[in-house]
């Protein structure tokens, strides 16, 4: 938790929230609770793709191992609620329908014969995981809290002219969120 605001309502692990109350933190009220199974399922299918990045001999082996591991957390953190279906429409009347329906978002035109409908999805199916993403996330918070520094030497740090450690992870990230932001 990195604001010091009221939550309410607030989604947590229990092992992230066992240890912001070892912290200090104080619940006032409990919702809900839900209860699963856990298990590492998913460990060595991380661990092989990160060992062969590091024996990776070039740029593109060290991306496509990176991507395995990122994808598969990508689709379990995949918000089924902003999807939408896109139709490409040549025909007049076809794009007058779609543009009537109560579904409608919008349109882009790309020129007199072609259009891109995007309709908002009627029915929501949720068959994503997104409970296997928000484990990962508040996992890793925890651990990344719990661990002592010298566990993370292995990330390469690098000081900068402010005295700041920055490990290339952090900057990798900085350096996208630069990239969207100045957009």
């Amino acid at each position: 938790m990195a604001t010091f605001e009221k939550k309410e309502n607030y989604i947590i692990h229990y092992r992230n929230l066992q240890q912001a109350i070892k912290n200090g933190l104080i619940v006032e009220k409990v919702h809900r609770v839900i209860q699963f199974n856990q298990s590492d399922w998913l460990a060595k299918y991380i661990k092989l793709n990160t060992q062969m990045r590091k024996k990776a001999k070039n740029d593109f082996e060290k991306d496509f191992f990176k991507l395995m591991n990122n994808a598969v957390f990508g689709k379990t953190m995949q918000s089924k609620r902003k999807e939408m279906k896109m139709e490409l429409v040549s025909c007049e009347k076809r794009l007058q329908k779609l543009i009537n329906k109560s579904t409608f978002k919008y349109c882009t035109n790309y020129n007199e014969d072609l259009n891109t409908v995007a309709l908002e999805n009627k029915i929501i199916k949720f068959d994503k995981p997104i409970y296997i993403g928000f484990a990962v996330l508040d996992i890793s918070k925890t651990k990344m809290e719990d661990e002592p520094e010298d566990e993370w030497s292995e990330l390469d740090y690098e000081v900068d002219d402010r005295g700041r450690r920055w490990s290339k992870l952090d900057k990798e990230f900085m350096r996208k969120l630069l990239c969207y932001t100045t957009k």
